[in-house]
């Protein structure tokens, strides 16, 4: 080779390093009260298709498992040092609808790992839609995509539709979960309440991660001198209807 062109050739590498060098780091949090409780490097895999978290197992020991109220602790997602969203960790006992995203406290983990769901708002109907859903935000998808940790999430290969199918099924199959003799705080880690005219012996509740597809329940109160609109995690599923979809509906 000409040293000409051997010349040529280690300049251009040496370019190419410095480039590389001097590209920014990209940054991946998810922080509440100032302090990361999640960052990229506890993420080992977040799959797009229904954003499920999976972490270290350190990590989840780090979440805020016993200091959550019924009105849920805020968090906010932080790509590259810019706040993206915020939302809310929220505990399985609440039974509150949230228009901004949420992480139901009760992650699955194995010790040395954990998955997590961020579950999207809970918008009215379509007419009254105040924007897109914030985690699809293209600044999570290229950080993620960068940093190696996206998984779109579509297993085998599936296209949009069959995606669509499969996750449908997986609905179905958890509302299939609750029947007559599960308590109000089993019930609510798979639904949230509706909107309408309620009580605590009846109500209607839709799934947390589609608010299209309802269900109507009746209870059985824990104390039968119970307040007709006091609700205790303890009252039991008497009836369920069998999930039916509809918009929602705005109180």
């Amino acid at each position: 080779m000409k040293p000409s062109l051997l010349l040529l050739l280690l300049a251009a590498n040496l370019l190419a390093t410095s480039v590389l060098a001097q590209a920014p780091k990209h940054t991946f949090a998810i922080t509440t009260g100032g302090t990361n409780v999640l960052t990229d490097a506890d993420l080992i895999e977040y799959r797009f298709a229904d954003h499920t978290l999976k972490i270290s197992g350190e990590a989840m020991a780090r979440l805020p498992w016993q200091k959550v109220p019924i009105a849920g602790v805020p968090f906010h997602l932080v790509v590259d040092g810019e706040r993206v969203y915020s939302g809310r960790f929220i505990s399985p006992l609440s039974s509150m609808t949230y228009k901004e995203p949420t992480i139901l406290l009760t992650g699955e983990t194995n010790g040395s790992t954990g998955t997590l769901i961020i579950s999207g708002p809970v918008h009215h109907e379509p007419r009254f839609q105040p924007g897109t859903d914030p985690r699809i935000d293209a600044r999570i998808t290229r950080a993620l995509g960068a940093l190696g940790k996206l998984n779109a999430g579509f297993p085998g290969g599936m296209d949009n539709d069959e995606a669509f199918a499969r996750r449908t099924a997986d609905v179905l199959a958890e509302c299939q979960q609750i029947k007559p003799g599960a308590t109000r705080a089993q019930l609510l880690k798979i639904f949230t309440e509706e909107g309408g005219i309620s009580n605590a012996r009846h109500r209607t509740y839709v799934h947390r991660s589609n608010p299209y597809l309802k269900v109507d329940v009746e209870f059985t109160l824990t104390d039968p001198k119970q307040s007709f609109v006091e609700e205790k995690p303890t009252d039991i599923v008497s009836k369920i209807s069998k999930p039916y979809p509809a918009f929602s509906v705005i109180d």
